[in-house]
């Protein structure tokens, strides 16, 4: 729901049927946010996941100007990300079973990986807890999708995890700090793969002859 506020109509008929409100905030946001160039553009975490070519686009201030020129599509798409914050607060908070989406790779500026970092940002900003926030990601998706074996840390579930440096239960921009990735017990990737690497130093020139 990004164009009207959400109703106690609505509230109450989403909940009767049992049925799940994915918001999917980053989808709009996606269409300018890159454009706008913010700061978090570049750490390391989201430089490593671009391909050469997007990374070019996104510091191209020719595509920016382009992207942004239109201020009737940009002020809509703004107002869609705003209204549907509202209602993803207002639904969860009535008991209503929130999901967890990005639309990640349907486009090129829908960045699979960073894309549901950014959705936990967004989630954060709209009034839910990072716990809370990381629980539809996790817990959520993992009953949404009738699946008993994951979702959460306990015995006898797979052991999927993901490592981070610092607390993303009290901020939630820790969870880009990845240190290791886990998958059913088995670790797969550690830091490397998300942090900048030290430049390799260059082979000293041969003396001249």
């Amino acid at each position: 729901m990004r164009d009207t506020a959400v109703d106690p109509e609505f509230v109450k008929s989403i909940k009767s049927r049992g049925a799940w409100y994915i918001p999917t905030l980053d989808l709009d946001e996606s269409f300018y946010i890159f454009a706008e160039h913010p700061e978090w553009l570049q750490q390391p975490f989201l430089r490593r996941a671009l391909q050469p070519s997007l990374a070019k686009q996104l510091n191209d201030p020719a595509w920016r100007a382009k992207t942004l020129e239109d201020a009737k599509a940009l002020a809509a798409q703004k107002q869609a990300v705003a209204t549907n914050m509202k209602n993803v607060k207002t639904l969860f908070d009535a008991g209503v079973n929130v999901g967890f989406g990005t639309d990640s790779g349907a486009t090129p500026l829908r960045i699979a990986g960073f894309a549901e970092h950014r959705e936990l940002k967004l989630l954060t900003d709209s009034g839910l807890t990072p716990v809370q926030a990381i629980q539809t990601a996790t817990k959520n998706a993992a009953t949404l999708l009738h699946l008993d074996d994951r979702g959460v840390i306990a015995p006898g579930k797979l052991a999927d995890l993901l490592l981070v440096d610092g607390d993303p239960s009290k901020d939630i921009s820790a969870i880009d700090n990845i240190d290791t990735v886990w998958r059913r017990g088995r670790k797969v990737s550690d830091a490397r793969w998300f942090k900048p690497q030290p430049a390799k130093p260059k082979p000293p020139e041969s003396a001249p002859q």
